[in-house]
């Protein structure tokens, strides 16, 4: 899990955003399980606030996540 956050923080220190189809090719895995992970990595009380999905819907495929303000 540490890796993620490492990864988040420094791809979103140089991009304004991430999406699942990025991430997805960046880690070569497979749509669901990237989908999975950052959900995961949103509700988990270790990264609460570090990220935050940006989505007109729970299942929006054009979901975003970006570092949170505070950070």
């Amino acid at each position: 899990m540490y890796f993620h956050v490492n990864f988040y923080v420094g791809y979103l220190g140089k991009h304004d955003n991430i999406s699942a189809k990025i991430a997805q090719e960046i880690w070569q895995i497979t749509r669901r399980t990237t989908t999975t992970r950052l959900k995961e990595m949103c509700n988990q009380g270790l990264l609460q606030g570090l990220l935050v999905d940006i989505s007109t819907s729970p299942k929006d495929p054009q979901k975003i996540f970006v570092l949170a303000k505070n950070n």
